[in-house]
């Protein structure tokens, strides 16, 4: 049981490493939260920061999703465990103890959970992300298809109803936090505009 509860902290903390805000830092000196959307993910390092810092952060934000639920698995934490490890590292991610709880919206972190958890289903995902992302241009449309393809996958092919379903709950966490952070970023937007 300490284990779970080791891997539970790691993985929060983990988590809480915000490499979009130290890397726009790093290379610019300015905060992220006043550079494009305010979001502290890739993608706004991408559009505001760099191509390169942008995808530097998509990859560490991934590889913190997977770490924390690989860290978990090299303790033998069983996989309902791994699932609450996986959670963790995203709520991590999205309130980061490091940012007074402020945080990105946990897709790239998600993604390393699942492909730490279901290997070849979440590198089809990431797959159809960039084959959507170039035909259609639009992010939220790609991720969307993209990440709905891990439920259906571990049920329909792969037979791993636990991991669907925890799909299915994992996914609104996503939407939820991006509903806040955008309602957030618009009235401080707002605020500064009026003042």
């Amino acid at each position: 049981m300490i284990n779970l509860y080791v891997s539970l902290l790691v993985a929060y903390l983990l988590g809480s490493i915000p490499f979009a805000v130290l890397i726009t830092r790093y290379r610019t000196g300015l905060d992220l939260r006043a550079l494009g959307d305010g979001n502290l993910g890739a993608k706004n390092v991408y559009l505001s920061v760099g191509h390169r810092e942008g995808l530097v952060v998509g990859v560490l934000d991934i590889g913190k999703g997977a770490a924390a639920v690989l860290f978990s698995q090299a303790l033998d934490v069983s996989l309902a465990g791994q699932l609450g490890v996986g959670l963790a590292v995203v709520m991590g991610h999205n309130w980061s103890i490091f940012l007074h709880f402020d945080g990105g919206q946990g897709m790239a972190a998600t993604v390393g959970v699942f492909l730490a958890l279901i290997p070849v289903v979440t590198l089809i995902s990431i797959g159809l992300i960039a084959v959507t992302l170039w035909m259609t241009r639009n992010w939220d449309v790609a991720c969307a298809i993209g990440l709905a393809w891990i439920p259906l996958a571990s049920w329909l092919i792969f037979a791993r109803a636990e991991l669907a379903w925890y799909a299915v709950g994992m996914l609104p966490l996503i939407l939820v936090r991006k509903i806040i952070v955008t309602a957030v970023r618009e009235a401080q937007r707002h605020r500064i505009k009026g003042a």
